[in-house]
Parts: structure tokens; sequence; C-alpha cells
């Protein structure tokens, strides 16, 4: 059985991911974008693993375990920009279980309890693991990179605005444009969540900490410690909000008493694409076409086990073509 060619629409951590994998594999594989790092919406992601706002099913929860599988494992390249680092989340309330059912993903579950002499001001509860941190400005040219290693093309500086003018016999599409699909698939259940975010020079925050009620995090990376975010749904603006800013660099401190806020090198914002769900399926009513998009805050997150489901969707095309 042949296999068939493959283009995939998109190229953020969704259609990079799932290129990979599928030219790894031994797929003639060609990536048409409008955008190219560093100018995508996964570029602005803080980018660690945590299944933000995610749905809370049996899928959902292979995609999470198996993407951290993975990421592990690419910690230990020194050259992915993928690390295990610590994460600390605090509850102002401390009958929030809302994390329980993807904390089981984690390897042996590995996660405890936070002692309440060791929390800061105003927080109930908390608990601490270990989560892949992924370095956008390392981990996506890395993904790029190897994708061309393994034979795969890139054809940049090409937005596409009907589906219909991709698709041909001879090969399958995968659409992996985020929130370009609200448009591109007429699909309205797409909704932009704007995340803003400030970066500081401060080497002191050496993990993750997390709010769990506002949200306010603070990641630490090798270019400066960002600070989040927001969640503003239907916002439209991929710009910075000045008073937004401000309310999340006054949040920081209560999370790292002390942070110094008042050298910031950079703001920036980006649009989620939300869906009550990922869509990951073959149309219904366009042969050949493979859709994988809407995972929200999540794309990171879950992006290696979707990879892995799209990889099954392939072969069974295949089978039946």
């Amino acid at each position: 059985m042949n296999q068939p060619d493959i283009l995939i629409i998109g190229c953020g951590v969704t259609g990079l991911t799932t290129a990979v994998l599928l030219s790894e594999l031994g797929y003639n594989v060609t990536v048409k974008t409008w955008k190219m790092s560093p100018d995508t919406t996964s570029d602005k992601a803080a980018a660690f693993w945590s299944p933000y706002r995610t749905s809370e099913d049996d899928q959902t929860f292979e995609w999470v375990r198996s993407t951290y599988l993975t990421l592990e494992e690419l910690s230990h390249v020194p050259e992915t920009g993928v690390s295990m680092i610590d994460l600390s989340k605090y509850l102002p309330d401390d009958q929030d279980h809302t994390d329980a059912w993807w904390l089981k993903a984690i390897p042996g579950a590995q996660y405890v309890s936070i002692p309440p002499q060791q929390l800061p001001t105003g927080y109930k509860a908390g608990w601490h693991t270990k989560v892949p941190l992924m370095e956008t400005q390392i981990y996506l040219p890395y993904l790029l990179e190897r994708f061309r290693r393994s034979g795969g093309k890139v054809i940049p500086g090409s937005l596409v605005t009907d589906i219909g003018e991709c698709l041909a016999p001879e090969w399958l599409v995968i659409n992996c444009t985020g929130l370009g699909s609200r448009t591109l698939m007429q699909d309205n259940s797409l909704v932009p969540v704007r995340g803003q975010i400030a970066v500081i020079h401060n080497p002191a925050v050496k993990n993750i900490r997390v709010d769990a009620s506002v949200p306010i995090y603070l990641v630490p990376r090798k270019d400066g410690c960002i600070i989040g975010g927001s969640y503003e749904p239907g916002e439209e603006e991929e710009h910075p909000d000045a008073s937004v800013i401000e309310t999340i660099l006054q949040g920081a401190p209560k999370l790292f008493p002390g942070l110094d806020i008042s050298h910031v090198t950079r703001t920036y914002a980006g649009l989620r694409p939300s869906r009550p769900t990922v869509r990951l399926e073959a149309d219904p009513l366009l042969p050949g076409l493979l859709h994988n998009y809407g995972h929200g805050g999540a794309g990171f997150t879950l992006s290696w086990g979707c990879a892995e489901s799209i990889v099954r969707l392939v072969r069974s095309q295949a089978e039946f073509s």
C-alpha cells in the first residue's frame, strides 16, 4: 500500500508537531503556512505543560499523558529547549479539586500537597509537581529544523482562504490553522480568547508559580521571567492593553513576595483558538481532509498526543482509499 502525500496547513506547534511525526514515519509532508516562527500564536505562549481549560474526558487525558511522556524524553536533549521544571500551584480555596483529573496523567502521579506553612499569604492550599517547559524561542525552531532534516518542505507566506483549492485525490490535507478555521471552515464554535503577558529580567524566580484563581503565573525562561496572564473571551485585538498588563504585574508579587516588577523588557498578547472540544477528525463532508485545531490555551500540552491520533487517522484513510 502506497503512503499518501500529506499537505499540512498551519505552522504553529500543532502543525509542526504533526508534520514532524508524519515526516519521520516516512510520509512526504509539505507545510503551507501564512506565518512562521517567531510570528505565530504559539510563539507567544508561556508553554509549560498544563491542561488549561481542556475538556475532561478519556481522549483528552490520553493526549495530555502522551504529550507529557514525549516532552519528558525531549528534556534530555539540550537543543530542544525543553526542560523539566518545578511547578507550584496555589489555591485560595482548600476545597478546589479542579486539577485532580489531569494530575493523574503525570507518571506515577508525582505531585504533593504544599504544607500550610510554606504557602504564600492569602492561599489556603497548593500542590507541587514537575512539568515540561518548552522555551518557545528554542523549541519551535527545533521542531522546524527537525522537520526539514527528515525531508519535510515548508511553503511560507501562503494564506489559504479556500480549503477546496487544497484538496486533491493524490494527497491528504491536515488543517492545523487554529483560529483561522473560524473563517476557513466557517466554524463559529471557535472563539478568540486573548492572553496577555509581560516579561521582566529577574533571575530570582527559579520555578513556575501559578495562582489558580486569577490566573497569574510566573515562568522563568532563558529570555526572561514571563508574567501572565489574562483570559479574555471574544477579544479580537492582538495587542496588549496597558491596564491589563498593569493588573498582571501588580498581582505577581503575591506569588513571589519581593518580586521586582519595575523593569519590564516587553509585553505582548495572543489569541487562543478556543473551542468547546478539540476538533480532531476526518471531515465528514470533504474526503481527504483531516482536522486538528481548537486546542485553546493547551496547544503545547496536547500537541504530541493529538499528532499521534492524526497518524492513526492518516493510516485509516489510506486503508480505505
